[in-house]
């Protein structure tokens, strides 16, 4: 249903200003079957650069996402080619990506306040952990968020993934452990993955002792692959609160 990606991102585009939009973050399987499609990837791309110049965007890598989504032993090199640090060279708000290129830094401001966010390659590897501490000490005084992939179990039951999808990789469970719940600024999780769900939350409490919203949304197996439903978080830090619509 590539009219209803169109009209995602022109829904974003349209009312960027009236809903003070000021970040989009995209949850991974931006394409169906890896690098096998090439029509998906222009779709896909076609679509995110709708919001070029109009609010600062990230996408964190899903398992379809690589170039043989089935082992994806060949790595995501049309992933890095579309959505790596090259497409973005030349915005102030894009902090960087790791070595890997399938993980990756933004900045942006909102309700009076600094953020960081990171889109983290699904189940994160060592290398792309120890980037994001980096990341983190870089930039001290923003409040951070995180989006990944795979994180949270949904309908397979309470609690954050146990075992990974990718070999050599870190499950729901371990980001939380190596990375979430000992940088008390990470103060919330987005993920997607379990289509079945649609959508799940839960709050964790961090080795600080402070609350982790952690959020999981999945359209995809709605009626027209989720007939271009988005969700919108509203800060409303006087009312300290977020407002999921």
């Amino acid at each position: 249903y590539p009219d209803r990606f169109y009209a995602q991102t022109g829904w974003i585009r349209e009312h960027a200003k009236e809903e003070n939009i000021v970040f989009v973050t995209q949850l991974g399987d931006i394409v169906n079957d890896g690098a096998k499609d090439m029509k998906q990837w222009q779709v896909a791309s076609n679509a995110m650069s709708l919001l070029d110049g109009v609010v600062p965007w990230g996408v964190a890598i899903g398992n379809h996402d690589f170039d043989k989504p089935s082992d994806r032993s060949d790595g995501a090199s049309t992933f890095i080619k579309y959505f790596g640090p090259g497409h973005f060279k030349g915005n102030n708000w894009y902090a960087g990506a790791a070595p890997s290129e399938l993980s990756s830094c933004q900045l942006f401001r909102g309700a009076g306040r600094s953020f960081m966010i990171l889109h983290m390659q699904i189940d994160s590897p060592k290398k792309d952990l120890a980037w994001a501490e980096q990341m983190l000490s870089q930039y001290p005084d923003r409040a951070v968020i995180v989006s990944t992939h795979s994180y949270l179990k949904g309908r397979d039951g309470e609690g954050r993934n146990s075992d990974s999808v990718l070999k050599h990789g870190n499950s729901g469970e371990e980001v939380w452990d190596k990375l979430v719940r000992k940088n008390p600024r990470i103060f919330m999780v987005l993920c997607g993955h379990q289509g079945r769900t649609v959508h799940y939350r839960q709050i964790s409490t961090n080795d600080a002792g402070r609350p982790v919203l952690e959020l999981l949304a999945d359209y995809q197996r709605l009626p027209q692959g989720g007939d271009a439903t988005l969700r919108l978080l509203r800060f409303e830090p006087t009312r300290q609160r977020i407002h999921v619509r």
